[in-house]
């Protein structure tokens, strides 16, 4: 993605949330759609170049591990595909029984690489069928973990 800089991103309108996003306009891509890149900051308060450092080691390692993210979220949905008990939950989102990995950004919004403003880092999706709670995977030193 190139280096970034702080004015580059911009202030997305609030809505209901309690806390202020600042996005990038380069999203990142990945086999499961482009991923937007967030900063995260209590209301009215501004990113630090300390995020923004933490923002470029997320993209950094997700652009090396961009295949592994992506399969990580389609075993989630082969996994709700798969459950005798997701079917009926899977055709009430709407989601189709027997997506591909290439079809899976469709049902995917949002697609977010996000930024904290205590400089945690993770990849954020919204899936279709489970839009309540989304995936987490954060970035540690080890490696992504499943927060949710």
């Amino acid at each position: 993605m190139g280096i970034l800089l702080l004015d580059e991103f911009v202030l997305i309108p609030r809505g209901p949330c309690l806390f202020d996003s600042y996005e990038h306009p380069t999203p990142a891509p990945s086999p499961v759609g482009d991923f937007v890149v967030c900063l995260d900051v209590k209301m009215d308060q501004s990113p630090s170049s300390e995020m923004l450092h933490a923002a470029a080691r997320l993209i950094e390692r997700f652009e090396q591990d961009r295949e592994l993210a992506a399969q990580m979220i389609f075993d989630e949905y082969t996994a709700l595909r798969d459950d005798p008990k997701g079917r009926w939950w899977r055709e009430e989102c709407g989601v189709p029984a027997e997506l591909q990995r290439s079809e899976l950004h469709n049902f995917l919004s949002p697609r977010q690489l996000s930024v904290a403003d205590d400089c945690s880092a993770a990849v954020y999706v919204g899936p279709d069928w489970d839009r309540e709670h989304g995936l987490t995977y954060e970035l540690t030193p080890e490696g992504w973990e499943k927060l949710n």
